[in-house]
């Protein structure tokens, strides 16, 4: 297993924040995509035209949420170690005619 790069103070910042922020976007998204889906049962599907796009966003906002917490995720586990450079290799005759 590769050990990876500590995470920098400006990154440990921006993953605080990404972390806050999908948290807020992902519960008030959440929660109104739960309040939209309970209001179209309880309508019995008469006023779905009207409630569908509400809904849509509701869930994109849940969406935005879960994308800042993948961000934030990331930022906390810093960065890969750089690859190792490639062995050198053996230099080869230039293309060309065969020599007799």
């Amino acid at each position: 297993m590769s050990e990876r790069i500590p995470p920098t103070g400006g990154q440990v910042i921006a993953g605080a924040f990404l972390l806050l922020f999908g948290i807020g976007f992902l519960l008030a998204g959440g929660a109104c995509t739960a309040l939209w889906i309970t209001g179209f049962a309880n309508s019995g599907g008469r006023e779905m035209a009207g409630m569908l796009p509400m809904l849509l966003l509701s869930l994109f906002t849940a969406a935005v949420g879960v994308l800042a917490l993948k961000g934030a995720v990331s930022c906390f586990r810093g960065s890969k170690p750089p690859a190792a450079p490639a062995p050198p290799q053996a230099p080869t005759a230039p293309p060309g005619p065969p020599s007799a």
